[in-house]
């Protein structure tokens, strides 16, 4: 599971099994109600808007509300869809009254889409894409979700991010100052 930010600041996590960086947060999953707990106390110390969820791991789909209003979508394993992998967002109180739509076209992708000012259109698609391992067909279904989520959520901006657990190369292969980040580490 990521967690982006807008802004964090010398923030060192309290809990272990959170580690930060300027950008996010990384926890393995958020099956447990305890971890999730943890999550909710670690994000009051930056503030954020909305946060992407990937391989949450949790059961069930829709919108829960939270402490202080906050909201928790989940797309997670269902009688439907039994794997559990599982996306979601959180949405601070103060944009909850924005969000027009929540769409799901899998447990791997969904679309959250906002109307702030106007006529304008933010569009954000979380991700969490199969690795490598998997089949095929598995890999193109993924692929073709995002793509009609693209199609059908089509805002001023469209933001799409989450877990696409590229392999990018062996770190010692990149060029120096040429890489992504140390992050993009795969062993073959």
């Amino acid at each position: 599971m990521l967690l982006a930010v807008r802004h964090l600041k010398n923030i060192k996590p309290t809990s272990p099994g959170l580690s930060t960086d300027r950008r996010r947060i990384r926890v393995r999953t958020l099956r447990t109600e305890e971890v999730f707990e943890t999550l909710l106390d670690e994000i009051q110390e930056f503030k954020w808007d909305i946060i992407g969820l990937a391989e949450t791991k949790r059961e069930g789909q829709g919108i829960v509300e939270l402490q202080g209003g906050m909201w928790l979508y989940n797309h997670g394993k269902t009688e439907e869809d039994t794997e559990a992998k599982g996306i979601g967002f959180l949405v601070h109180p103060k944009l909850t009254d924005y969000v027009t739509e929540i769409k799901s076209y899998s447990n791997r992708v969904a679309a959250l889409n906002l109307h702030l000012t106007g006529r304008d259109q933010i569009s954000i698609i979380q991700v969490y894409a199969p690795t490598s391992e998997y089949d095929d067909e598995i890999v193109e279904i993924f692929y073709e979700d995002v793509s009609k989520a693209i199609e059908a959520n089509k805002g001023k901006y469209t933001i799409v991010m989450g877990d696409f657990n590229a392999k990018v190369g062996l770190y010692s292969q990149q060029p120096k100052g040429n890489y992504p980040g140390l992050w993009s580490y795969h062993k073959s």
